[in-house]
């Protein structure tokens, strides 16, 4: 019977640098599951963003619907007094047959939300789904944090660091192959005639002996030059994933801002439109303004009130965008959400 254990003492780093590699390629593991999760969290709020729309759009339509029930009402009225032309009644009927045409449209997309928060959530119910409470007027503070952010720090980018780091070292483990390793090693044996492990005689042997693999058809100079141009080829990708990353912040930036200037037109024009609507319709009751006057600052009314909420959600999946962009701390978006 032999006992025999070998105990590598040089072996040009590559069980050192083989460590590394492996604990790199852990960490970029680490670094991708966290961007996955960071992607999922995004498509999560784009799809509740988008339920949040649906819904306020439908108010919006809903209101105006109410508006126009109340202008056939009031042509109805002037026609049956001789105010007003059949003409009008007919067109108000007309605009009101639009709005619940957009109305069923409006429906099927709050639909088509929810059943997109079904698939990430992966929740099986019948159920209408809804947002959680009135949001119209939660406006978001990302672009007071518009400067802040650091591309370098992406989970994404980390990870392809780690990747060039392991590929690094896989080169130093390659080109450790190629020079000599130095090993101790013991030995005991134990010798009988007859029986396996009997011991009429033992004896041990301690060693140090080195290897070189000097000639081995060119293939480990192959592979060290192949270990080399992956670890470039790693280290390439690695500064053009940061590149991209930088590329992405600066448009979630300009998103954001874009946004939120948006918003503050669009609030305006809402408040114009109403003003309009008002005088408008007071003409009309008096006779200066005609029904298609009417009706056509009442689409305009819905459309600046469309225009708004569109807004308001485009600033916050803009928010979402920064955080996912790196631009914001995921901590801080919640915060002003909270």
């Amino acid at each position: 019977m032999q006992v025999r254990v070998q105990q590598p003492v040089f072996n040009a780093g590559m069980g050192l640098y083989g460590k590394k590699a492996a604990d790199a390629m852990a960490g970029a593991a680490r670094h991708e599951h966290a961007r996955a999760a960071e992607t999922v969290r995004f498509h999560a709020v784009q799809a509740y963003e988008g339920l949040v729309l649906a819904k306020a759009y439908e108010g919006v339509i809903l209101a105006a619907l109410a508006s126009s029930d109340g202008r056939v009402e009031q042509a109805q009225a002037m026609v049956d007094n001789e105010m007003a032309t059949e003409a009008d009644l007919l067109q108000a009927k007309v605009h009101r047959d639009g709005l619940r045409q957009r109305l069923i449209e409006v429906g099927n997309l709050a639909a088509t939300a929810g059943d997109h928060i079904r698939m990430l959530t992966a929740v099986s119910t019948s159920l209408p789904l809804a947002p959680a409470g009135d949001r119209a007027g939660a406006e978001s503070g990302a672009t007071a944090r518009a400067g802040a952010g650091n591309a370098a720090a992406r989970a994404d980018v980390l990870a392809a660091r780690e990747q060039a780091a392991a590929a690094a070292h896989m080169a130093k483990v390659a080109r450790g192959a190629m020079l000599p390793h130095l090993n101790l090693q013991a030995e005991k044996n134990w010798f009988h005639r007859d029986e396996l492990f009997g011991d009429e005689a033992d004896s041990w042997t301690f060693g140090v002996y080195a290897t070189w693999d000097v000639f081995s058809g060119l293939e480990d100079v192959g592979a060290l030059r192949k270990a080399r141009a992956q670890s470039r080829a790693a280290a390439h990708l690695a500064d053009s994933a940061q590149r991209q990353a930088g590329l992405e912040l600066d448009q979630a930036r300009r998103e954001a801002a874009a946004a939120a200037e948006k918003l503050d037109v669009a609030a305006d024009a809402v408040v114009s439109a109403r003003e309009s609507l008002r005088i408008v319709d007071e003409m009309y009751r008096e006779g200066l303004a005609s029904m298609v006057d009417l009706l056509d600052v009442q689409a305009m009314a819905t459309q600046a009130e469309g225009a708004l909420v569109q807004a308001r959600h485009d600033l916050r999946v803009s928010e979402a965008g920064m955080i996912y962009a790196g631009a914001i701390d995921p901590a801080a978006g919640r915060e002003d959400r909270e």
